[in-house]
């Protein structure tokens, strides 16, 4: 008996020494850990790192930047049964312990005891938070026992609300996604709110293995976690049996849903992006910023549905370049075999709006003429192909006829009589809908383009379109392709003149010219198009018909450097334009931005507004942390108006110019442009040397807008290849869209504007009764005093051919 109490007073000892040195040996370790263990109160007001926004000025989501797809919640926004879920599975105590479960603590415990490493599992909600925002995951026993201090020390800072506000909005729950409001975007394509109670499980139950166990990558595993989750949840009373048996039946109805653009406008975000980087470093991609952009949806989408359109149609004019690849087929193969032809167009991504499809058969009339008594003596030659997105497409002949071999940019091999001349079995080529809706055969084009509008009021940019695809090329051909402008540039000259004292009724020589230039090499002999000269032509003929030898006249009667002065006021850098008798055909270089900020000056009244994209910056909680500065042309408010845009010529003149410039359209090299049906849209074509670079920019009073097309390595674009046949259809598909809805509105006549009917030879006063007189107008002070003689012939002397040699900007 003795015995017996003796061994039970030395096994008390002995767990009391145990005990105390368990806590001595807590102690020395929390004393030595505690000087490096971080503050938990940074938690309450912690950022989390959430993506940046960009938006459309109505709102559209338009782009989401960032590594991390994040859309944090407040407790109140967070499902009750997502919760029970995520208690049921991860921390079913959570309510009632202080930071540390003590029977999954005590487990852990004894496992490290027994096995002297760390046990699995014991973690509580608050430690896992504590885990993720302080902690590495390595399973050592320093990161247990700080993770241990953490939590005890966060549940003295936050309530249980917060910890797990926190725990939804930060933990990784694959594909991107952190938090349960962006995987249940990227799971479900659904708001958390919307979710019912089987997908709710299946995020709770993500936690665990994330990546390796989520639903779409592997669907098996994860529907065994959910069930897990919902099979607690039932144990615990959290959902009754009812509720249980009909989730856990539920199937798995997860797929991968990227973020939901309303618009395509990667050029907008990328620009987006860098403007706010400049702004606010890099943490402006990480710090939940919404970005309000002066996009207007319906003209992006316009924008991008024109450029597509017309550089496709450009490509499909010069000939086939031929498939991007060809995979060898199994011989024999029955066409049956669509899991390999998918794996293979799979190979190939998806650019303009171009899908790729893989040949698998071609069917030419030769064959049909063999099959006469089959199924297929009903059927035309055609291509039978596997989409990948579309799966099984049949390619009519007459949809490849054009699909003549390109041997250069303007030779081509012979016609397309069948679909064997241009593809073959195993082919990757490109398809679209053809007008008649069939499919057609098509290919990426090499041209590029840029098309930017802006509003012409204050430059806020309404659309702006890089280059064919953003995937293809990064390079923003808005903003960062200096390009000459040819005779888009000759309206800014043709201003100057204005404010010099010509009028649209001045006569300017139009003659084969040879100059020597000091700013040029050697003898300069300027070219009109197809070296056709009319001798003395009205400024305003000079204009609309885009002459360039009446144009080089014109701009050395008012002076080089006068010009240069002149044309700067538009808001191009005279250190860029070049001081020489060329500077009129467009032979400096720049922008379609910064040529499209120029004619918002002929659209709004003669005011120089600055271009900007961004119109204002959120913070994450909607205040308002940037607005951008603008100006305003505004032609009744006071000189000293806040914000009122320069005045850079006057209404007199703007009124004048307006009118040349509609001449391009009513009677020049524009014409087109007259199916839009509208009496108050101007503007003026360019094409440059060689064919090199086709523009056209025009405005109206609600949009003003420029197209650029041309290849990046600045070679020709083939012959007949002008402004008005490859830019301007741009320019006119989208203003037909931008300006539906808007009212017509010619521009007013302004005092000091008058109209008199004179002599197009001479520029003089017409009598009554003269032939040939035409009304023109004039600034007021400059109308023509004298009177022509004689009785008119209503005709002028026609144009004469000249041999000169030497470029020429047309």
């Amino acid at each position: 008996m003795i015995l017996l109490k003796r061994g039970w007073h030395i096994l008390l000892w002995i767990g009391l020494v145990a005990f105390t040195g368990f806590v001595t040996v807590c102690a020395a370790i929390y004393l030595h850990l505690a000087p490096t263990i971080p503050p938990v109160e940074v938690l309450k007001d912690v950022e989390l790192q959430t993506p940046l926004r960009i938006y459309s000025n109505d709102g559209q989501l338009m782009a989401e930047i960032g590594e991390q797809r994040r859309t944090p919640l407040q407790f109140e926004e967070i499902p009750e049964l997502y919760v029970k879920a995520l208690l049921a599975i991860e921390d079913h105590r959570f309510e009632d312990h202080i930071g540390v479960d003590p029977m999954r603590f005590g487990s852990a415990a004894l496992e490290f005891l027994t096995t002297g490493r760390p046990g699995s599992g014991g973690s509580t909600l608050t430690q896992q938070v504590a885990r993720s925002f302080f902690l590495n995951p390595d399973k050592t026993f320093t990161r247990k026992f700080t993770e241990i201090i953490l939590a005890f020390r966060m549940e003295q800072v936050l309530n249980k609300a917060e910890i797990l506000e926190l725990y939804s909005n930060q933990m990784y729950l694959g594909h991107r996604a952190y938090g349960i409001q962006a995987a249940a975007q990227v799971y479900y394509g659904r708001d958390i709110a919307e979710l019912e109670l089987p997908e709710l499980a299946m995020l709770a139950g993500l936690h665990q293995r994330p990546s390796a166990a989520n639903p779409i990558s592997f669907p098996e595993r994860a529907m065994i976690r959910r069930d897990t989750v919902l099979n607690r949840m039932h144990a615990l009373g959290f959902i009754t049996e009812t509720e249980h048996a009909n989730a856990i039946t539920a199937a798995n109805t997860a797929e991968r849903n990227t973020a939901r653009m309303a618009v395509n406008a990667h050029y907008v975000a990328e620009q987006a992006r860098l403007e706010m980087v400049e702004m606010f470093g890099e943490e402006a991609i990480t710090a939940g910023y919404k970005v309000y952009t002066t996009i207007d949806a319906r003209q992006q989408d316009a924008a991008n549905r024109a450029v597509r359109q017309h550089l496709v149609n450009y490509s499909e004019r010069h000939g086939y370049v031929g498939p991007e690849a060809n995979h060898e087929l199994e011989e024999g193969h029955d066409g049956q075999d669509t899991e390999t032809y998918q794996r293979l167009v799979s190979q190939h991504g998806f650019f303009g709006g171009l899908e790729p499809a893989l040949v698998v058969r071609v069917v030419d009339a030769d064959a049909l003429d063999e099959a006469a008594n089959s199924e297929q003596s009903q059927t035309l030659p055609h291509v039978l192909a596997w989409g990948r997105y579309s799966g099984w497409i049949q390619i009519p002949l007459e949809g490849m006829t054009w699909a003549r071999e390109r041997r250069s940019i303007d030779n081509y091999g012979p016609a397309i009589r069948q679909p064997g001349d241009v593809l073959a079995e195993g082919d990757i080529i490109r398809v679209r809908r053809g007008n008649n809706d069939q499919w057609r055969l098509t290919q990426i084009p090499e041209a590029q383009s840029g098309f930017i509008a802006m509003n012409p009021e204050d430059g806020g940019i309404t659309a702006l379109v890089g280059g064919f695809d953003f995937f293809l090329s990064r390079f923003n051909r808005v903003t960062q392709a200096n390009r000459q402008p040819g005779s888009t540039f000759k309206p800014f000259v043709y201003a100057a003149a204005l404010d010099r004292g010509h009028s649209p009724s001045s006569l300017v020589n139009d003659a084969p010219i040879s100059m020597r230039d000091t700013t040029l090499e050697g003898v300069w002999r300027p070219r009109n198009a197809g070296d056709l000269y009319r001798g003395y032509i009205p400024m305003r003929e000079a204009l609309y018909r885009s002459i360039n030898v009446a144009s080089v006249r014109l701009l050395d009667e008012i002076g080089v450097n006068y010009a240069v002065d002149y044309v700067s006021r538009f808001g191009f850098d005279r250190q860029r334009l070049d001081r020489n008798l060329g500077m009129v055909l467009g032979n400096s270089t720049f922008t379609p931005l910064e040529v499209n900020r120029g004619y918002a000056a002929f659209a709004n009244g003669g005011y120089r507004v600055n271009p900007y994209l961004i119109d204002r910056v959120e913070d994450p909680f909607g205040n308002i942390v940037y607005e951008s500065p603008r100006v305003h042309a505004c032609r009744d408010c006071p000189e000293d108006t806040p914000d009122q845009a320069e005045q850079i010529f006057s209404p007199q003149t703007h009124y004048l110019m307006a009118g040349m410039l509609r001449d391009g359209i009513t009677r020049g090299t524009a014409a087109a442009a007259q199916s839009i049906g509208r009496s108050d849209i101007a503007g003026k074509t360019g094409t440059t040397n060689n064919g090199a670079d086709a523009w056209f920019a025009g405005f109206s009073p609600h949009v003003v807008a420029t197209a650029w097309v041309g290849r990046d390595d600045n070679t020709g674009l083939g012959f007949n290849e002008f402004g008005g046949r490859a830019a301007l259809p741009i320019w006119i598909d989208f203003m037909a869209e931008a300006l539906n809805g808007k009212p017509d509105e010619p521009w007013s006549r302004p005092s000091g504007i008058a109209q008199v009917r004179i002599d197009p030879q001479s520029g003089k006063l017409a009598p009554p009764g003269y032939n040939g007189a035409v009304f023109e107008v004039f600034k007021s002070d400059q109308v023509p005093t004298e009177t022509v003689t004689g009785s008119g012939n209503g005709a002028r002397s026609g144009g004469s051919s000249s041999g000169g040699s030497g470029g020429g900007l047309f």
